[in-house]
């Protein structure tokens, strides 16, 4: 056999080797237990696209079947997508009395949130309220089926007072 042959030959053998340890291994990640450290980490990301303006990222926390404020997710996008975009100036969101409770498949988040900015010259406060976050697992599939990951996405998000949201389109 040439030299050729047999590198052909043991190239296809660590192909094949590769592939079935890469379809036989488990290679599913599980969401971490929604623990307050968990829910620290969750909240702050949101509030960094918040505050960065990023409704993309922001919305990315949402899943597609979500029911936001009494509404269904994707009529309350396109009015998150327009308030980021049009409110001027820097906003902060700051969260406060944190608590979460894993039930599993789900979890519940309960938080004080407050809008406001800060300038030189003053502490401005623009809405206060209590949300409560229900979040689920959510299963992402990777490269071919393979790799898959879950990840807590929104699936209700509701507060302790009415928001005066326009009318749906």
């Amino acid at each position: 056999m040439r030299r050729s042959s047999w590198a052909a030959l043991i190239l296809g053998c660590a192909s094949l080797a590769v592939a079935v340890a890469v379809y036989s291994s488990p290679f599913d990640r599980a969401a971490r237990r929604m623990t307050r450290r968990e829910a620290a980490r969750f909240v702050a990301e949101a509030q960094r696209a918040f505050e960065q303006r990023d409704a993309g990222a922001l919305l990315a926390f949402v899943a597609p079947d979500a029911e936001l404020f009494g509404r269904p997710a994707s009529q309350v996008a396109p009015i998150i997508r327009d308030a980021l975009r049009e409110a001027g100036g820097d906003f902060q969101l700051r969260v406060t009395g944190l608590s979460a409770q894993d039930r599993g498949q789900e979890a519940v988040l309960e938080m004080d949130v407050e809008v406001g900015q800060e300038t030189d010259r003053a502490t401005i406060s623009y809405y206060r309220t209590h949300l409560t976050a229900t979040l689920k697992r959510d299963r992402e599939d990777g490269l071919l089926g393979l790799l898959a990951a879950e990840r807590w996405q929104i699936a209700r998000l509701s507060t302790s007072q009415s928001l005066d949201l326009p009318p749906p389109d």
